[in-house]
């Protein structure tokens, strides 16, 4: 648990002292499974939550995002399981049985697919309380599932290129894509070329 703690600390502390970096689709793919790969080194569950920018979260790519979060991770055997968020969750009583059967690799993600996001209220305190809710919302799903949930472990913000990122939004996520690929005017063409 201690690297798990220290990660969390050492990517806040980043977020501080480094400038703002959005990844292009690809890159924050890569990025992402990167970040759970390292979090597997002290865990055996990870949970990811995507959220589309906040007020407009239409067309960003949150669903192909999760979709490809998963492929990448069943290519690894790693057991991933979706639900689309914290509300739902808990009903999700499938996931005991894959958790207690996981496959060759022994670990397993959860992925939460379409979260909120603070938006532009930038307030410190009003950002940490907004991931706390979140954090104890996934806590209690696993309390009520008999899984060792803990918190939110890596935040992932997704957005058009025709948006700017909120403040909120941005301070909010460990890892922000700017999806060039999404369409503003439809559902999404990406993978259309894949």
């Amino acid at each position: 648990m201690e690297g798990k703690e220290h990660l969390s600390t050492t990517n806040q502390q980043e977020k501080k002292d480094t400038p703002f970096k959005e990844y292009s689709f690809d890159e924050g793919v890569k990025e992402t499974i990167r970040t759970i790969e390292l979090l597997f080194n002290n865990q055996d569950v990870v949970v990811v939550a995507i959220a589309g920018q906040s007020g407009d979260d239409t067309n960003v790519g949150k669903t192909f995002l999760t979709n490809q979060i998963s492929r990448e991770c069943a290519n690894r055997k790693i057991s991933v399981v979706t639900a689309s968020d914290t509300i739902v969750l808990p009903s999700r009583k499938d996931l005991v049985p894959i958790y207690k059967e996981r496959g060759d690799s022994n670990k397993f993600i959860i992925i939460l697919g379409a979260m909120s996001s603070p938006g532009k209220k930038s307030d410190q305190e009003y950002i940490e309380r907004f991931r706390n809710n979140a954090d104890l919302s996934v806590r209690e799903a696993g309390l009520e599932l008999g899984l060792p949930l803990n918190k939110i472990d890596i935040r992932v913000l997704i957005h058009r290129p025709d948006q700017g990122v909120k403040d909120g939004d941005r301070a909010y996520a460990d890892i922000v894509i700017n999806n060039e690929k999404a369409n503003p005017k439809g559902p999404s063409k990406i993978g259309a070329e894949r």
